[in-house]
């Protein structure tokens, strides 16, 4: 299958992507399950069909269609039910972990074992999960089990900035079902090649995995590299760091700031006025218009399409219907349904199925929001 029917270009970074351009992004799932995301910008491989897959294990493109927001070319999952779309997440939003955030190159430590799904990997404190989300301590937490004291972190960026103020949330552990915090006192070093490091702070860190904690630094210089040293935790031979934000003295930020989501696809059929109604008026549009699907699909600019293509080639939205995020008004569904959009050839479609249905007909369209200034 041919990339998206776009005048854009096929970008390896974010930062480089205009409307219409296309990036690549790699899905692997099982039956019934949200899967993980991962290969953002790098070399396409065999690609998920336009038509979905109940185990897709492959390559889509995200296509920008607005500032800081891309829209799958096709539904990459079928054959799952919105609840459980909704049950990961992936419905309303939640960080997108498989992104590094913009200015980290490399996230290392003194020691991890990480297992599935990077459970207790250095890169987890950049990942955008807190145990206040409800999110597994593992998953949301750089997390390390050892005598040793003086476990440590080390932050390589893509540049160097003059950390001014960096505000960690503490590591998620629970012991014997108590919640401690993986850090307590601690110390901060900057170097410039990541062999020789100047303490720059020391503090202490409150046994509070819940509440991120603001820590003002006396520095002028610009450093590479940032280290956190570990002397001692508030549960023995336990180390962590739950989440991480550096901020420099002209108020730049590098933190994680993606989501992955789904999107909105109104609530009723619109009419040729775009006023609501409860019966299908054949216009393929739903009310309100500014939902994301009209918005950003259906009213995609034609003259961002190659010649001789059409929007379908570029969404393939009329294969595979899209599980939005909304809920049919009551006098047209039960509110057990959930509207989708798309999925019938050459139309764009308004309507909608319970929130249980398993159908090959049905699937998720990922979308990746994310802050641009």
């Amino acid at each position: 299958m041919p990339v998206p029917a776009t005048k854009g270009q096929l970008r390896t970074r974010i930062e480089d992507m205009q409307i219409g351009d296309y990036i690549v992004c790699n899905y692997l799932a099982s039956s019934g399950a949200v899967g993980i995301f991962s290969n953002l910008g790098g070399t396409a491989g065999t690609e998920i069909p336009v038509t979905g897959s109940s185990t897709p294990n492959g390559t889509f493109y995200f296509v920008k269609v607005d500032k800081g927001l891309l829209i799958a070319d096709r539904v990459v999952q079928h054959s799952i039910r919105w609840d459980t779309l909704n049950a990961g997440k992936v419905i309303q939003g939640r960080p997108a972990d498989f992104i590094r955030p913009s200015g980290v190159k490399t996230v290392t430590a003194s020691g991890n074992t990480p297992g599935p799904n990077n459970y207790g990997s250095p890169w987890n404190v950049f990942n955008g999960l807190t145990k206040a989300s409800g999110v597994d301590n593992y998953m949301s937490s750089w997390v390390y089990n050892t005598s040793s004291p003086n476990q440590y972190l080390t932050i390589e960026l893509d540049y160097a900035m003059d950390l001014r103020i960096i505000t960690i949330t503490g590591g998620a552990l629970v012991i014997s079902g108590t919640d401690h915090s993986g850090i307590r006192n601690f110390s901060i070093q900057g170097s410039n090649d990541g062999v020789t490091f100047s303490n720059l702070f020391s503090g202490v860190h409150p046994n509070d995995i819940l509440k991120p904690i603001d820590y003002v630094i006396n520095n002028t210089t610009s450093y590479k590299f940032y280290r956190i040293i570990i002397a001692d935790s508030y549960v023995a031979n336990w180390y962590g760091i739950g989440e991480l934000s550096l901020m420099d003295s002209q108020g730049n930020k590098i933190q994680h700031s993606f989501i992955v989501r789904s999107l909105t696809g109104g609530v009723a059929y619109a009419d040729a006025n775009g006023n609501s109604s409860t019966t299908d008026q054949g216009t393929g549009k739903a009310f309100p218009s500014n939902s994301e699907f009209d918005k950003y699909i259906v009213e995609f600019d034609l003259t961002e399409i190659q010649d001789e293509k059409t929007l379908f080639d570029v969404f393939h939205h009329d294969v595979v219907k899209t599980w939005t995020q909304d809920t049919p008004i009551i006098s047209i569904a039960a509110a057990t349904n959930r509207v989708t959009r798309g999925g019938t050839t050459g139309t764009n479609n308004f309507s909608y199925l319970t929130s249980t249905t398993t159908d090959t007909t049905v699937g998720f369209r990922p979308v990746l929001e994310f802050m641009e200034e």
